[in-house]
């Protein structure tokens, strides 16, 4: 996951000084926000595929199995809007 996320941290440092603190500031804090939410895509991920039996084991262990891939759905979308965020405040 860091792979994908090398070539939105070269803006960053590019951002001009005209634009000032605060652009690069927001841009640190929304790279922080999709590296935070990538990770936990993939804890969750690694919890859902952790326990390959969920299905013989009855309903409950596959409604929380579900549960964990809705969460993980959630962080995606988050990423989403804050790459999205990245690229409208990026430096051209």
């Amino acid at each position: 996951m860091i792979a994908f996320l090398a070539p939105f941290l070269l803006l960053v440092p590019a951002a001009p000084k005209a634009q000032g603190e605060p652009v690069r500031d927001e841009l640190t804090r929304l790279f922080d926000q999709v590296h935070k939410d990538l990770r936990e895509i993939d804890r969750l991920l690694l919890e859902a595929g952790g326990d390959r039996g969920a299905a013989s084991k009855g309903s409950a262990a596959v409604e929380g199995m579900k549960r964990l891939l809705e969460q993980a759905e959630g962080r995606e979308r988050s990423a989403v809007r804050s790459i999205e965020e990245i690229l409208r405040k990026a430096p051209t």
